[in-house]
Order: structure tokens, then C-alpha cells, then sequence
């Protein structure tokens, strides 16, 4: 199973030991061609060989365009490397989607709690080492995948700032957020004017003047 994970372009944002974890604690399920393929509501499917049809009803696809429930940009043809199921955080698919093999598929099954489980134990280091969250906040927020927005909002939400947020406000954000850069001694903003922006600092150090007081901030 590792090999077909290794070689996984869903997996690449992940260090080698989540990749282990997601052996030790995920399933395999087969479905031969034009098998029906019941989309779970509970785990999340990533396709390892094979492809697979998703059809959606009208109501459903009026959904999808905010759901991570499916992660390529056609959710019509899906294969190898795109997933279909349910994360925390994400809007359900409306009941009414199906999905069928186009040929003999092989999948991994992401139980929920061991997707969030990894995500949270590993997002913060796997994150920053595989730099996918920096890549992915890059990224116009209009053009952001579903997985690069899993990875913005678990990202956030380890931040000791956000972590009371709920993965659903996360979510939001990472529809949104941008990144900046600043040389040294670049000016980011100044006193009076509008406080319609909200910087949170990922690298370098800044000083907070106010009124003559000099602060130094990470």
C-alpha cells in the first residue's frame, strides 16, 4: 500500500511519516468497473488507481462549487490522486450525488477522526516543511483547491490565536486570507490609518511603534 501512497500526488504535501500513519490506520476497498460507488459521508475516499464518474443532481451541484466534498475542478471524471467524501468542516453533498468506476478502482479509506487526527498532530510541522500551506496561500483565493483549502484552515486553526475559531469559520477564512511579503524595514502599516486588516505574523519579526513607544513583536 505505501508505494501506491508514495506515488499518490494527494499525498505529496505529506512528510513520510504521515504517510505511515495513513497506511497503519486506512483500508483499501476494489470496486470493478461500473460498480456503484456509495459516496461516504464519514470518510473520505482518495483514489489511488482507476476512475471514477460523479453525477449530481442539480440541487447538488448548485452545492459544489463551496463543498470539499469532491476535489478536482471537473467533478465529473475523477482519478488517481482526486478524493470524494466528507471532512470536518466541509458542507454535505446533498444525498442525491452518485458515483460510479469507469474501470476497476482501487481506493484508500480515510476514516473522518483519522484525517482530522493526523491533520492536527502533523499540519502545523508537516505544513510548514512541505510548505504546501505557504504555496497554497499563494495562490489567488478564487483559485485554491479544496485540499489547499483543508490546509489553510487546519493550518490556522493551530495557531494559538485561532484555535478557539470552528473549523467552518477556518474554512471561510482560507476562501479569503492572502499572503504578503515585507523586505527589512518595509513600512506594513501606519498609526491611524484603517483597521480593516488583520496581519498575522509566519516569518521575520516586526516593531510596533505607538505614540513614541517602540514594541517588539515575533
Amino acid at each position: 500500500m505505501l508505494s501506491l501512497i508514495t506515488t499518490n500526488e494527494f499525498f505529496h504535501q505529506f512528510s513520510d511519516e504521515v504517510k505511515m500513519d495513513f497506511c497503519e490506520n486506512s483500508g483499501i476497498k476494489k470496486f470493478k468497473s461500473n460498480d456503484h460507488i456509495k459516496i461516504p459521508m464519514d470518510s473520505l475516499y482518495v483514489i489511488l488507481q482507476g476512475k471514477v464518474k460523479v453525477m449530481l443532481s442539480h440541487g447538488a451541484a448548485q452545492k459544489r462549487r463551496h463543498s470539499v466534498v469532491v476535489s478536482a475542478q471537473n467533478c465529473q471524471n475523477l482519478g488517481k490522486g482526486d478524493s470524494i467524501g466528507m471532512r470536518e468542516g466541509a458542507d454535505r453533498i446533498s444525498e442525491t450525488a452518485s458515483a460510479m468506476a469507469l474501470q476497476d478502482t482501487i481506493v484508500l479509506v480515510i476514516k473522518q477522526q483519522d484525517y482530522v487526527r493526523v491533520f492536527k498532530e502533523k499540519s502545523t510541522t508537516t505544513m510548514w516543511r512541505c510548505g504546501s500551506f505557504v504555496r497554497a496561500l499563494r495562490k489567488q483565493p478564487e483559485r485554491r483547491q479544496a485540499e489547499e483549502l483543508s490546509v489553510i484552515a487546519i493550518t490556522l486553526r493551530n495557531f494559538e490565536m485561532l484555535e478557539n475559531l470552528q473549523m467552518s469559520e477556518c474554512l471561510m477564512l482560507a476562501r479569503t486570507i492572502t499572503v504578503r511579503r515585507f523586505e527589512k524595514e518595509e513600512l506594513v502599516c501606519r498609526q491611524g490609518d484603517s483597521g480593516d486588516t488583520f496581519y498575522v505574523v509566519l516569518q521575520g519579526r516586526i516593531t510596533i511603534h505607538v505614540a513614541g513607544v517602540a514594541t517588539d513583536e515575533g
